[in-house]
């Protein structure tokens, strides 16, 4: 969360089974991601959480099995083609 965010993190409701933040448009989307701004080293995955109200969190799961925040690096939706992702 932000510094300039005035919701504090008790004041969120839990997370649960069936209490989970609204989820975007980017959801499930296929990624490709650099860090550090480097583009000669990309990697791509998976979009597993993109919360469109608090906390705001967006993960990505990476081919590889990591997950990061969307806030660790750059990264891009990759384009849809025919259906399938462009990856």
């Amino acid at each position: 969360m932000s510094d300039n965010d005035s919701t504090e993190i008790s004041d969120l409701p839990p997370v649960g089974y069936d209490r989970f933040p609204r989820q975007g448009s980017y959801l499930h989307s296929r990624a490709e991601v650099i860090f550090d701004y480097d583009s000669s080293r990309k990697i791509t995955g998976t979009v597993v959480r993109d919360d469109t109200e608090p906390p705001g969190l967006a993960l990505i799961k990476l081919d590889d099995g990591r997950v990061i925040r969307t806030t660790e690096c750059q990264w891009r939706p990759l384009p849809v083609v025919d259906g399938r992702d462009g990856s």
